[in-house]
């Protein structure tokens, strides 16, 4: 019995560690930032090759920890001292990768991928006095974010697939961008005590219940847009809503007391779970 109990423990530390490192390393959200990109080249019916893949989860996992480990985003760093060496090489091995896969993108794709980075970089490094990075501009922090997954998500595989940039594409950059400003809401809520006065986010002006009911009037505003703008997309419309009904749950869910895990895991999970029933349903 004793033995069964401590390879039991040893088994949910193990557990522990790895799925940690799994979601403190970026990789959960990396993965879902392919699922966006995978996604949009089901509604544009365009086939991303593994180069441009590879290229958007490694740049994912560098973007992410170097914003996180350039001191800015403090919520996380707290929670990764202990790992943060670990992490750092990870994040390392994943910039090479990066640097690989851009090399056989088209130039396209290395266009948008540069103003990508760049956009990246002003989100964390210094600019001057006033303001310490463009993240610390009123009410940017939010649009940056959307902005470089639109970017990255939509623009590359419709770039990559030779496709003209028409209404289709424009429309769906518009749909993707304020989705993804509602699944950040939650983020923010969390955020509420540990983020500057200063960036004025939505929460900090608004209040965490009308927060929730601006990221409801979007989803709703969402789901009109799509019950109308139909037939523009090779998707599934009951798939769409599932997915519009699980980022509200998630929405009316978060609070400033929330686990961290929430966020991090559930709710950057709704993009991989949004593929996953695409592909199935």
């Amino acid at each position: 019995m004793g033995y069964e109990q401590d390879a039991y423990f040893c088994f949910m530390n193990v557990y522990r560690i790895l799925f940690n490192f799994y979601i403190q390393s970026s990789i959960h959200v990396a993965l879902a930032i392919v699922s966006l990109t995978l996604l949009s080249g089901t509604y544009l019916n365009i086939r991303p090759d593994f180069y441009l893949m590879g290229f958007v989860f490694t740049a994912a996992i560098t973007g992410y920890n170097f914003v996180k480990y350039a001191g800015i985003a403090k919520w996380y760093h707290r929670r990764l001292t202990n790992s943060l060496k670990t992490i750092q090489l990870f994040s390392l091995f994943a910039f090479f990768a990066m640097v690989f896969f851009f090399w056989h993108l088209p130039v396209s794709i290395q266009f948008i991928a540069v103003i990508s980075g760049l956009l990246t970089l002003l989100y964390a490094v210094p600019l001057k006095r006033k303001w310490k990075n463009f993240r610390s501009i009123p009410g940017m922090k939010l649009v940056l974010i959307a902005l470089v997954l639109v970017l990255t998500t939509v623009l590359m595989p419709a770039f990559y697939g030779e496709t003209d940039i028409e209404s289709t594409i424009l429309l769906l950059c518009l749909l993707r961008f304020f989705w993804v400003i509602v699944l950040i809401l939650p983020f923010e809520i969390r955020d509420m005590r540990v983020d500057a006065i200063s960036l004025v986010t939505i929460p900090q002006q608004l209040g965490v219940f009308k927060t929730k009911l601006f990221g409801s009037v979007l989803l709703g505003s969402l789901a009109l847009a799509e019950i109308y703008f139909h037939t523009l997309f090779n998707n599934s419309l009951w798939v769409v809503f599932v997915i519009l009904f699980a980022t509200s749950l998630t929405l009316w869910y978060s609070s400033e007391k929330r686990s961290f895990y929430f966020t991090a895991f559930w709710v950057e999970a709704i993009p991989i779970a949004w593929l996953i029933l695409e592909l199935v349903f």
